[in-house]
């Protein structure tokens, strides 16, 4: 016997200002329940995260290097974002006559700043930097830190 069930998000705020800002908050949790009858126990897995996201769009911003002395604007849209993920993720056993073991389980952080720039109707430069790391609340699972970072080049061929 096993349910599911899923809030995403439960709570959620997303905001964007006449000035192109946006700025977004969600809290998902979800849960996954299964009754073993053979040997009385329950197993579930639960996930709560929260999420934090910033960003603009900027249409004809000016570059802060200089080329040729002159100081030089971009005419496309320019896009910033960057998020925050901060996510609790438990496997508990339980048992019908004993008590509740945390059998595994991280605390997960990522941070997610991209920008993005359209050349034109069709060519997207984007450089993206991505820090991971889980923080483990067992003690036989280990502390894993991840860093991914580059730039992709997206051109479209459709008309």
């Amino acid at each position: 016997i096993s349910f599911t069930e899923r809030f995403s998000p439960l709570i959620g705020i997303n905001a964007i200002t006449k000035s192109r800002i946006s700025l977004r908050v969600e809290y998902n949790q979800d849960r996954n329940v299964g009754l073993n009858l053979a040997n009385s126990q329950v197993a579930e897995l639960a996930n709560k995260d929260v999420t934090f996201s910033i960003g603009f769009t900027k249409a004809n911003m000016l570059i802060p290097i200089k080329v040729n002395g002159q100081r030089l604007r971009l005419p496309n849209d320019f896009r910033f974002n960057c998020n925050l993920t901060i996510r609790d993720t438990r496997t508990l056993q339980r048992k019908l006559d004993a008590e509740t073991i945390i059998t595994q389980g991280f605390i997960n952080f990522q941070f997610r700043p991209q920008v993005s720039y359209a050349v034109s109707d069709k060519l997207t430069v984007t450089a993206y930097f991505d820090k991971m790391f889980n923080n483990p609340l067992v003690s036989n699972s280990f502390y894993r830190s991840t860093v991914a970072g580059g730039f992709q080049i997206r051109y479209s061929l459709s008309e």
